[in-house]
């Protein structure tokens, strides 16, 4: 069997114990996944240096070596959710209520919209910036006049995001002390990109999920952080 083979290999599981029992699997899996992208990285960076040298355009192997770097911190946050205990699950339907960012302020965003903007979910390596709410407050800043298909004029409010990140929220559901210290210890190893509920409405028995965006794409590998059903739903 190739390397290619073995990276390809499907890892099935059909109990909880199971999928305990795979963890060495996967952390290996994880590990050619992150020898072949720096692989990749070190042909690319060759081909950078050289194009450089001779006076040539360096963006396309610049492009693959961003490609690769990408690659190498997926897979270096994988790695770092499954040694932390943290189990591959469904990619649930999840209501974001924290995303990892750099931003310094949320992402400014002007429009007859009211409701809460949810702001963009970053990349970033293990480690790299703070939890932050997924959505900003919005405030009305303006009223327009606009006219209708047919000629007629009406007024139209304008909106503006909150120029200043809020106190971290948790969804309401969340409020217990075992969830919210879960959530916290999540946050504080600063693995995932985002942090979530499911489902994305009030129901009985809700998850904790976290979110790592894969390197390209709108793609996410979800991990399970905690669950809790209330006796009175049964």
């Amino acid at each position: 069997m190739t390397q290619e083979d073995q990276m390809s290999t499907s890892l099935i599981a059909t109990t909880p114990t199971q999928m305990q029992a795979i963890t060495p699997r996967v952390i290996d899996w994880c590990d050619k996944r992150i020898e072949a992208a720096n692989h990749e990285w070190s042909l690319a960076s060759a081909t950078f240096n050289s194009l450089l040298k001779a006076g040539y355009r360096t963006h396309p192997a610049q492009a693959l070596m961003n490609k690769a770097t990408k690659r190498i911190r997926f897979y270096e946050k994988v790695k770092s959710a499954i040694q932390a205990g943290y189990v591959i699950v469904p990619p649930f339907d999840l209501q974001l209520f924290a995303i990892r960012t750099k931003s310094d302020t949320p992402r400014l965003d002007r429009n007859e919209r009211g409701w809460g903007k949810e702001q963009p979910v970053m990349r970033l390596s293990e480690g790299e910036g703070e939890f932050r709410n997924a959505r900003v407050s919005r405030f009305k800043v303006d009223t327009i006049t606009k006219k209708n298909s047919a000629g007629n004029e009406y007024k139209s409010d304008v909106y503006e995001n909150a120029d200043d990140w809020e106190e971290l929220e948790l969804p309401v559901r969340a409020m217990k002390p075992e969830i919210i210290d879960a959530i916290d210890q999540a946050q504080q190893l600063r693995i995932f990109d985002a942090l979530g509920i499911a489902p994305n409405y009030r129901s009985a028995d809700p998850v904790i999920c976290g979110q790592i965006r894969r390197p390209e794409g709108p793609g996410v590998l979800t991990f399970f952080i905690a669950w809790w059903l209330d006796e009175s739903d049964l």
